[in-house]
């Protein structure tokens, strides 16, 4: 895995292009702070099958209702559900940029495998889709919140807002209702 990450991103990075580096980098970096996820997540499910169930299985058997331990059952159920489902998400999203070609923005991350591997080469035709953060970096103040949205597959963005087409409909309706 690293060692031929080395030598193809890093030692051959001539021949190999800036999409797949760039991909690949991604990858290793959030290798890491997944593994945060995912043993926070088998601490969780450790925790509900094993602590929760068993005092719940006592209480059944002593003809006892605990609501606490039910609720913190459910609780654990739900929270391990959007756990779940976030991270498939966030997998989900990366998979189809790379599929086409693209790239996105998750702050700190998309900062670090920049880094790594550096800009976006603008002249080349293996270079892939668009980076709009790259090209906002002299944009952004310190001292003020960065921006987290870039527009869909990094195109960028003329407004903060994602939905802008909602946007404009919703400021037309106000004007025509404070006209009346």
């Amino acid at each position: 895995g690293i060692a031929a990450y080395a030598i193809i991103t890093r030692i051959g990075k001539r021949y190999c292009p800036y999409l797949i580096r760039w991909h690949w980098t991604f990858l290793l970096i959030i290798g890491f702070v997944e593994q945060i996820l995912i043993y926070f997540l088998y601490r969780l499910m450790y925790f509900q099958e094993v602590v929760i169930q068993e005092k719940l299985s006592i209480a059944a058997e002593n003809n006892y209702f605990d609501p606490n331990l039910l609720l913190q059952f459910n609780l654990s159920t739900g929270l391990l559900t959007f756990c779940i489902t976030l991270h498939l998400g966030a997998i989900f999203f990366g998979l189809l940029h790379a599929i086409w070609g693209q790239y996105f923005y998750f702050p700190f991350l998309v900062e670090n495998t920049e880094l790594h591997i550096g800009p976006r080469p603008k002249n080349s035709i293996y270079s892939g889709g668009q980076t709009a953060w790259q090209d906002e970096k002299q944009k952004n103040v310190p001292g003020q919140l960065p921006k987290l949205w870039y527009g869909w597959f990094g195109s960028g963005t003329s407004d903060i807002w994602i939905f802008s087409s909602f946007k404009q409909v919703l400021v037309n309706n106000i004007k025509k209702l404070f006209r009346k």
